[in-house]
């Protein structure tokens, strides 16, 4: 992810931030249960025990993220996305 002053890579065991003035490395535990976030809030879901927060909408969004960003390397440039892009 860029930010306006940095920018954040996301790895299994950590995440690096670049910054400006440095490169640093943040190291992250690994989940006894990976994405058991996600699982839990299906279940809670399908149970009718809650409103889920990833539904159709957050997928179509994440979706054109993906698309925008394999556009975006076909033909190396920035893309936009969104309504007004």
């Amino acid at each position: 992810m860029s930010c306006e002053r940095g920018d954040l890579r996301p790895l299994p065991d950590c995440i690096v931030v670049y910054g400006d003035e440095r490169r640093e490395r943040i190291a992250l535990d690994a989940p006894s249960v990976p994405r058991v976030e996600v699982i839990d809030e299906l279940i809670a879901a399908a149970r009718g025990n809650v409103v889920p927060l990833h539904d159709g909408e957050w997928a179509r969004g994440t979706l054109e993220i993906c698309l925008a960003m394999l556009r975006s390397s076909e033909e190396q440039r920035d893309v936009l996305i969104g309504i007004d892009a």
